[in-house]
């Protein structure tokens, strides 16, 4: 059982290190079954503040614009683990600016990456979209966005 008064890598939560939990995965990310293909973006004006929290009203902008969780096949990340995507790594990696590339729907020439915006559509972030344009979608306090093309 999962002991909330310790960290996650702690002596008893470090005993379910080798749990798999499908909840976390998608059933295409090739990557070891005990690593997560979710991350969520973490940083002062996204939905998952460094400090505090943040509730759908506080979102300036439509629910529809706002980016809530990233599809990562091979992110490396334990689904247990408490670690998620700085802004920068995500804009890097859905850009393909740096590793570790950001991309779900495993499949070779894969030129997108699933995102899940708070109104809860999924929906495909293209490559090639410009990074200013990805930060306001990150971003909650962006009100004017526009991003078509950039997302199917």
């Amino acid at each position: 059982m999962y002991r909330l008064d310790e960290p996650w890598d702690g002596p008893n939560n470090s005993k379910l290190h080798n749990v798999e939990n499908p909840i976390y995965r998608c059933a295409s990310d090739p990557s070891p079954q005990i690593y997560t293909s979710y991350v969520s973006i973490q940083g002062s004006n996204t939905l998952f503040p460094d400090k505090g929290t943040c509730s759908l009203s506080s979102i300036q902008d439509k629910l529809s614009n706002t980016i809530l969780l990233l599809e990562m096949h091979n992110s490396g990340i334990h689904w247990m683990e408490p670690k998620d995507l700085s802004v920068d790594e995500a804009i890097n990696g859905i850009t393909r600016k740096s590793l570790p590339y950001v991309t779900g729907r495993y499949r070779k020439g894969n030129q997108g990456t699933l995102a899940i915006f708070a109104d809860g559509r999924i929906r495909t972030i293209n490559s090639d979209i410009d990074p200013k344009v990805l930060r306001s979608l990150i971003e909650i306090d962006t009100p004017d966005k526009s991003s078509q093309p950039y997302i199917n």
